[in-house]
């Protein structure tokens, strides 16, 4: 049984020289969409996306989905998406 665990314990820096090896360029990429894509809005645009879901959600409610403006449904998806990371990525969230 020694003889096992100390086989894993060798292994184990090369898995980890591995694992890093095939996830630098793709948090590199992450990190660059995720600076240009997650910028918080400046004070002037928070009004316009409180007005913004206001209008989305009262068309939503009364059924209206065809009115409801492609640019409007990407702020949702774009809302929804940052949800997303957060719960995935912060220290408090969620780790997938």
């Amino acid at each position: 049984m020694p003889q096992a665990v100390k086989k894993v314990v060798n292994k184990v820096p090369a898995l980890v020289g591995a694992a890093l090896t095939y996830s630098k360029p793709r948090l590199a990429t992450f990190w660059h969409y995720a600076r240009v894509e997650l910028v918080p809005p400046s004070p002037a645009e928070i009004p316009k996306a409180i007005e913004a879901d206001g209008v989305a959600v009262a068309q939503v409610v009364d059924g209206l989905f065809g009115l409801i403006c492609t640019p409007l449904w990407w702020g949702v998806g774009n809302g929804v998406h940052t949800e997303l990371l957060v719960c995935c990525f912060s220290p408090s969230g969620l780790v997938l």
